[in-house]
């Protein structure tokens, strides 16, 4: 059996998150919903979104914007009214900070074992 390069395995074995969420809904359908995504679907995604029902999608970067799959998949969701739009912060910096030990510690024990604290300041 020839060996195969990464790339062609990553193409071979990878599900985009978008229809990874499609496909793992929590409700019976998707049909009216938004979505959130990272990156602009690709147009084999956008495919499944149109299909879904799926009536928004909201990106965080459009990075592939010139490239072929993309520029079909823009026009796929226009031609099928699926609303696009970039998702757009003020916010440019984030930092959380972990409690350390003796502070996880004491709140897991207050709560009886399930413990999420930190501080995060914009």
């Amino acid at each position: 059996m020839p060996r195969l390069l990464f790339s062609t395995m990553y193409v071979a074995y990878v599900v985009h998150a978008e229809a990874n969420a499609i496909l793992n809904k929590n409700a019976a359908s998707v049909k009216g919903a938004r979505l959130y995504v990272g990156l602009f679907p690709c147009n084999e995604c956008a495919k499944l979104i149109i299909q879904s029902g799926i009536i928004e999608v909201v990106y965080a970067s459009d990075k592939y914007k010139a490239s072929v799959p993309f520029i079909a998949s823009r026009k796929l969701l226009a031609l099928a009214g699926v609303k696009t739009r970039q998702h757009s912060t003020k916010v440019s910096r984030l930092t959380l900070t972990a409690p350390d030990d003796a502070d996880a510690a004491a709140v897991g024990s207050s709560t009886g074992g399930a413990a999420a604290t930190g501080a995060a300041s914009l």
